[in-house]
């Protein structure tokens, strides 16, 4: 899974939305840092900033939502 390696990052999705998505996450979870993870998941106070994360970039929006329900931006990306 490339979320556990961001260093291996490569882009292979067909669309520019898909990568976007991608990235944003990879840079929330490496802007936390492993210590403030570990720490966070340990006192069970992270999923909030990762709730908030996915509501912000609007990620399930764009990536759970089939093509022919909303905009052409949206995909059905599992």
């Amino acid at each position: 899974m490339i979320l556990l390696n961001p260093y291996e990052y490569v882009h292979t999705y067909p669309e520019e939305r898909s990568r976007q998505i991608m990235q944003q996450t990879i840079e929330f979870f490496e802007n936390k840092g492993k210590v403030k993870l570990k720490e966070d998941d340990r006192q069970r106070i992270w999923y909030a900033d990762l709730v908030a994360f996915i509501k912000n970039e609007k990620t399930l929006y764009a990536m759970l939502t089939p093509v022919k329900y909303d905009e052409a931006d949206c995909r059905w990306n599992t």
